[in-house]
């Protein structure tokens, strides 16, 4: 099918700058169904910028489209700052929505899809579209752009009705991870120097520490815990958590006489104040693993990674029951095989209960390191 295309070479109307906007900090109260999965989620932000962080069939898209009123009033209470929007229409909310994949009209070029919405401004339009660098592809059509371009135009579709509060559900997932790189760099300066409020769907826990303050885990329809980035990385509730944050060494062991912990023939001194033989998951991030001649304990080179900036080992160590990753920044001379010793911080090591249901948070959120995370 040949689609109709504008004329090239038409110009643009004056670009408009946009004007800041108070910010937009969501509180929501969420039960909502689809089938037979439900969501049941209560939260009040103290950050403009928040993300939703989960594994697939969480329900995080399925929050955001709440938050954006696509559900309707039943799906619960939702205020965008002061301001109550649950009986509010999508279109009056003055929200700027950005699907999963492409929401892209495939019969229309860059400039109609950035001036098609309701309550697009053509001035900010233009501008964002100077912004991305996509004011020389205002005549193409979707099928004529890479998947960054497309990308940009949507975004830029979202952002021409000056929106009051901007939803991405997982904006950059299709994209190569250099162009992926990019965009979320390029959307984090907008975020700060436009003072733009959103809330970002992802399963990526980089992508989330990169563009939101606040970081809020879903499983199974539930908020499990949040909190900072800084916060949920140092102190993750639960071995489940640990792993959607990136946490590479999430790890069996059990409780040894006096409380402390056992690992793969590795004793280590913290306190875990459980009953000698308990099962435990306990997990320690690669950076916080010193690798060198003078450890406590004596490990095996078995990989080495040179990443150009940082070095990833792989290590075993005890009765070679124990397999760490280590991480060091700048290059080191290890080989596949080589005998080192390691040190593993007791304060960098945090220890669960192997019993303790991983995705069931109390009902006054206690427990979790974001205390304004409430059960429903």
């Amino acid at each position: 099918v040949r689609w109709p295309r504008r004329r090239a070479g038409r110009a643009l109307p004056a670009p408009a700058v946009p004007r800041a906007r108070p910010p937009a900090v969501v509180r929501f109260d969420l039960d909502v169904r689809a089938g037979t999965f439900r969501v049941q989620a209560r939260y009040q932000a103290a950050s403009p910028r928040v993300a939703i962080l989960g594994p697939s069939g969480s329900g995080k898209s399925l929050t955001l489209r709440a938050l954006a009123g696509l559900l309707g009033p039943e799906a619960g209470q939702v205020w965008y700052g002061s301001q109550l929007v649950s009986a509010t229409a999508v279109e009056d909310r003055s929200v700027g929505y950005v699907p999963q994949g492409y929401s892209l009209l495939p019969h229309l070029d860059v400039w109609s899809q950035v001036r098609f919405g309701v309550g697009a401004d053509e001035g900010l339009g233009a501008y964002w579209l100077d912004t991305f660098r996509l004011g020389h592809l205002v005549d193409r059509l979707p099928g004529e752009l890479s998947g960054g371009q497309r990308q940009r135009v949507c975004l830029a579709q979202a952002l021409a009705r000056a929106p009051r509060l901007l939803l991405l559900d997982e904006p950059f997932s299709a994209l190569d991870a250099p162009v992926r790189a990019e965009l979320r760099h390029e959307l984090r300066r907008l975020q700060l120097r436009g003072g733009l409020s959103s809330v970002t769907v992802t399963h990526d826990p980089e992508e989330a520490a990169l563009l939101a303050e606040e970081i809020l885990v879903l499983v199974d329809g539930r908020l499990v815990q949040a909190g900072s980035p800084a916060e949920l990385h140092e102190h993750p509730a639960s071995a489940d958590v640990a792993r959607l944050l990136g946490v590479a060494n999430v790890l069996p062991g059990r409780v040894g006489n006096g409380g402390t912990l056992v690992a793969g023939g590795v004793r280590l001194p913290v306190a875990t104040g459980m009953a000698p033989g308990s099962p435990v998951r306990w997990c320690i991030h690669p950076e916080h693993i010193a690798v060198g001649e003078g450890g406590a304990h004596p490990a095996q080179v078995v990989d080495v990674a040179d990443l150009g900036a940082a070095t990833t080992l792989e290590l075993r160590a005890g009765n070679g029951g124990l397999l760490l990753r280590a991480r060091a920044v700048g290059r080191h001379r290890w080989e596949v095989g080589e005998l080192c010793r390691i040190d593993l911080p007791p304060e960098a090591i945090t220890v669960w209960a192997d019993t303790e249901p991983a995705a069931t948070p109390a009902a006054d959120g206690a427990g979790a390191v974001g205390r304004r995370l409430v059960g429903p």
